[in-house]
């Protein structure tokens, strides 16, 4: 991961959403 603080929290954002809204086809 970047060490970038604004990036990871990003990334853990648009996890959150993929899980739940199921953004992704998989």
């Amino acid at each position: 991961m970047l060490a970038d603080p604004d990036t990871e929290i990003a990334i853990s954002f648009f996890s959150v959403l993929e899980d739940r809204y199921a953004f992704t086809d998989d």
